[in-house]
């Protein structure tokens, strides 16, 4: 099982790789996140699939839904949440990411009192804590049987899995947790074969535009009216010693007919 490999996955040092800054990759993505939960209906309940140890990608959503499930194949990624829902006036990690994510949003200057505001906010909404298997056609437990009016899944389907037959088995899985005319926030790398934290490769396919909008035409989403937004990595030279294993990212909203 491919996510076997994940078992020596360690939080701290996946946030110290990609989110030890604000760079220009994690600025694109908050404002896509500032565009894409414009107009969600407010009262919506929101599945966070497969969250990592990461909160940037909820920051804009608090403000758009009523609640937010936050899920992930790793207890300890879970834990990471659950602990900066219960000590966040403790931790300074995210607090350039909010600083941006408002920015996004359209305020000019952020106060250190906005910042708090937000923090507060997504705390509130952050109000149940679950366990997903990507690869489960039931990927939140055959006992679960909720689905969710917004799904949010940022560098998953593409980031566990050599094998496009796979991505695909994934993302279906991953669709299976949302209501009929909801809506799905998905990022991906592109050009992928590869990830890495430190020194460890993590798989990854590299998916293209049109293979997204085959699967979620399969999946009855409205692929004539989806966002979709592309941006270059910043290190595309595969020669280059601090080389990712990725050309660039993919953004995409999408809402089911």
């Amino acid at each position: 099982m491919l996510l076997e490999s994940y078992k020596t996955f360690e939080p701290a040092n996946y946030l110290q790789e990609y989110y030890s800054t604000v760079d220009l990759e994690n600025r694109s993505l908050l404002a896509f996140f500032a565009e894409a939960y414009k107009g969600i209906d407010p009262n919506s309940v929101m599945l966070e699939f497969s969250g990592g140890p990461s909160l940037y990608s909820l920051i804009t959503a608090a403000a758009h839904v009523k609640e937010i499930h936050f899920s992930d194949f790793l207890e300890r990624n879970v834990e990471e949440i659950k602990l900066w829902k219960r000590f966040r006036h403790r931790s300074y990690i995210w607090i350039n990411f909010f600083k941006e994510a408002l920015m996004a949003e359209g305020l000019s200057e952020v106060s250190t009192d906005d910042i708090l505001e937000r923090e507060e906010l997504l705390s509130k909404k952050l109000s149940d804590f679950l366990l997903c298997d990507a690869f489960n056609r039931h990927p939140l437990g055959q006992r679960c049987y909720q689905r969710y009016d917004v799904v949010a899944a940022n560098f998953v389907a593409e980031s566990i899995t050599p094998s496009l037959k796979t991505w695909e088995e994934v993302v279906n899985n991953i669709c299976s947790t949302l209501k009929p005319s909801g809506t799905l926030i998905m990022t991906a790398i592109q050009g992928a074969s590869f990830y890495c934290v430190e020194n460890h490769r993590y798989p990854a396919i590299a998916v293209t535009p049109e293979d997204v909008i085959r699967v979620l035409s399969y999946q009855g989403f409205d692929v004539d009216n989806l966002l979709m937004r592309h941006i270059p990595a910043e290190i595309t030279d595969i020669s280059a010693k601090d080389y990712k294993g990725y050309q660039g990212m993919l953004f995409v909203k999408a809402t089911r007919l």
